[in-house]
């Protein structure tokens, strides 16, 4: 397992086993020689992972012939281990990590039960899990590090599942378990930067919507969230949100956002949805967009956009296309 293991490169780039890593590209914070560290000592206390990189190791290689996703998986480990860097020292992270930890373990011990006439589709299952926990682990994260910038007193409350993720002393915040899904529909077309011009907020907001609302109901109903921020770097329409800010010149400050969203929370009571997304600036730092929802009219554009690409699809046994989903949310 030792090739699967971080080597230093240079200060902003690792290798693990036939895959480098740019932690500038990839939005680290912590330079190759912390990293190197804190994976060496999560391998101590017992986190798998060397052996999760083996996994994605393989896999990756296993499909370099015919096909490479849109963001390498190998990177996500990187970012899974620069995560728990920067949240360490906040109260909660301890149990949330070693819960994470137990999670992990569970996952790679099944991988090696698995035999038989179903062990492909068993494995498929397996990739999916692990690559989805590690990636949702990791959202969640790096959510709790640059909410604390607004925030000062959050806290992560304890992993049961019937209480958001988040907490102060004034009020609840919560982010579910972010997307992990990497089937971009219409990353591949070719989406002119006149198309997203065209694109107003209030058609963006429908259709980041209808990639989120599928959470609402667990979030605000099953664990009494007040806010969920619901992270759509991964997600459906997610990158036409940063997509959108390039094209636009337009800076949806993440920070401004949660502060509006602590104001209506404590001020009004409302159930609100802050819909974020990570992109790339100029200089390679970090930055995170976001646009604040309420929820009751996130839910109604969500179902809303929902609906007419299911009834297109079951009439159609095709999707909408990106001009004919943009003009769909133009509707709504």
């Amino acid at each position: 397992m030792i090739r699967y293991r971080p080597v230093k490169i240079s200060d902003s780039e690792i290798q693990i086993g036939n895959f480098t890593v740019n932690l500038k590209l990839r939005h680290c914070f912590s330079h190759a020689d912390i990293l190197i560290e804190k994976w060496n000592n999560l391998e101590t206390e017992g986190f798998p992972l060397n052996d999760v990189s083996s996994s994605i190791n393989a896999n990756e290689l296993s499909m370099l012939p015919r096909y490479r996703s849109t963001y390498p998986h190998h990177a996500h480990i990187v970012r899974f281990v620069d995560a728990i860097c920067i949240c360490q020292n906040m109260k909660g992270f301890d149990v949330r990590k070693n819960k994470l930890k137990e999670n992990l373990t569970s996952i790679i011990e099944g991988s090696r039960m698995m035999s038989g006439q179903t062990i492909r589709d068993d494995y498929k299952k397996y990739y999916n899990n692990l690559v989805g926990t590690i990636v949702s682990a990791t959202d969640e994260y790096r959510l709790a590090y640059h909410l604390k910038n607004t925030i000062t007193d959050i806290e992560f409350t304890n992993s049961n599942r019937e209480f958001p993720d988040f907490s102060t002393k004034s009020t609840t915040v919560t982010m579910l378990e972010a997307k992990s899904r990497f089937n971009r529909t219409f990353v591949g077309e070719d989406i002119k930067e006149s198309k997203l011009i065209q694109l107003d907020q209030k058609m963006l907001s429908t259709l980041l919507c209808r990639d989120a609302v599928d959470d609402f109901e667990k979030a605000f109903e099953g664990q009494n969230a007040g806010i969920l921020c619901t992270c759509l770097t991964w997600s459906e329409y997610g990158f036409l949100l940063a997509a959108y800010c390039y094209a636009t010149d337009t800076y949806l400050d993440f920070n401004e956002t949660v502060r509006r969203a602590m104001e209506l929370r404590l001020n009004k009571n409302r159930q609100l949805v802050l819909l974020y997304t990570e992109l790339v600036a100029l200089q390679n730092v970090p930055e995170i967009v976001a646009i604040l929802i309420d929820r009751k009219d996130a839910e109604l554009k969500g179902k809303q956009l929902q609906k007419i690409e299911s009834d297109y699809f079951r009439d159609n046994n095709k999707r909408l296309t990106f001009d004919e989903l943009i003009e769909q949310a133009r509707k709504l």
